[in-house]
């Protein structure tokens, strides 16, 4: 899973296409007090990677991929 700003205010999330059947999740904790959810956003195909683009959070998150 690749994070990167793009800009100020947004944030690209991207994983190569080979990782078929897995979701994106994203939680407010990394120490299991805060529980895992599927990210709301589909991704999109952009060449070989399925990819997120979401606003730049003001407070910390955490996103993983998991099959199902």
């Amino acid at each position: 899973l690749d994070i990167a700003r793009t800009n100020a205010t947004t944030v690209r999330l991207s994983w190569p296409t080979n990782f078929p059947g897995f979701n994106l999740q994203r939680a407010s904790a990394f120490d299991g007090s805060a529980p895992w959810s599927n990210h709301p956003t589909s991704p999109l195909l952009m060449g070989s990677n399925y990819t997120v683009t979401q606003p730049a959070a003001t407070n910390q998150e955490f996103f993983r991929l998991k099959q199902p």
